[in-house]
């Protein structure tokens, strides 16, 4: 069943492929699980591959969570629910700050990280959540334009928006604070799984130095940078991002 019951309500989990260890993909702030979807053609039958949709975002019932340390008990709980014991957790944005508090909360359970377009903090421009608060629309076409390099195409570009729109105002708004207030750096040395940090050399949201910063600052990591690629990479790069990721994934677990 693609729907995951849990206290709070139903979580839509899109999944493909079998194999261990299971890699759960966890979208963005004001994301939907189809922002993975193209990596996974890439991915293929690589191991069994899970995408839900965080509460009050695409088909999960509402509402959304209001800090990270909730949205990755509701990860937790639909690993329960789903009977997985160890998981490779892969997060783009918010969702990689989902996965590395999760990291740290459950650390015998998460086998392994990737990190896309992301930060141990993730500080968030106030003009984004003023213009969200202010008027909506302008707010997520203010957001959309940071969050895409100059060479994404108007498909990617329309992509984005179809999921930011789909979304309730305050959904996103309390996303964006959630990020905002989000910061581990102190923590990270007790991040101690192998981690993939992937990396867009033109993404002014999650800037290149945030990646190179967790790079640094976590022991077991590689590290991915992609040119020609803004915030938005599972969408702008999902051939590349796909690609890394299976690489690691066959290097660090298929011969384990």
């Amino acid at each position: 069943m693609p729907f995951v019951e849990l206290p709070r309500g139903k979580i839509f989990v899109a999944q493909r492929g079998a194999g261990s260890p299971p890699i759960v993909c966890i979208h963005g702030a004001g994301g939907l699980h189809q922002h993975w979807g193209a990596i996974l053609r890439t991915l293929g039958d690589t191991t069994h591959t899970l995408l839900p949709d965080l509460p009050g975002h695409g088909r999960s019932d509402p509402p959304g969570c209001q800090r990270i340390v909730d949205y990755s008990n509701v990860i937790q709980q639909v690993m329960d629910a789903l009977a997985l014991d160890k998981v490779i957790l892969a997060g783009h944005s918010m969702g990689g700050a989902i996965a590395l508090q999760t990291a740290l909360e459950t650390p015998r359970r998460v086998r392994g990280l990737v990190l896309v377009a992301t930060g141990a903090k993730l500080g968030v421009a106030p003009r984004f959540i003023e213009a969200l608060e202010d008027t909506p629309d302008d707010g997520i076409d203010l957001i959309v334009d940071a969050a895409y390099s100059a060479y994404a195409t108007l498909a990617m570009r329309k992509a984005g928006l179809a999921g930011f729109r789909s979304l309730n105002p305050q959904t996103y708004i309390n996303d964006l604070h959630a990020c905002h207030a989000f910061d581990i750096r102190e923590r990270l040395s007790e991040v101690t799984c192998p981690i993939l940090v992937i990396g867009g050399e033109d993404d002014q949201m999650a800037p290149p130095r945030f990646s190179h910063y967790l790079h640094e600052h976590l022991a077991n990591s590689e590290l991915v940078m992609l040119r020609h690629a803004g915030h938005m990479l599972p969408i702008e790069k999902p051939a590349e991002v796909g690609a890394a990721i299976r690489s690691w994934f066959v290097a660090r677990y298929r011969n384990a």
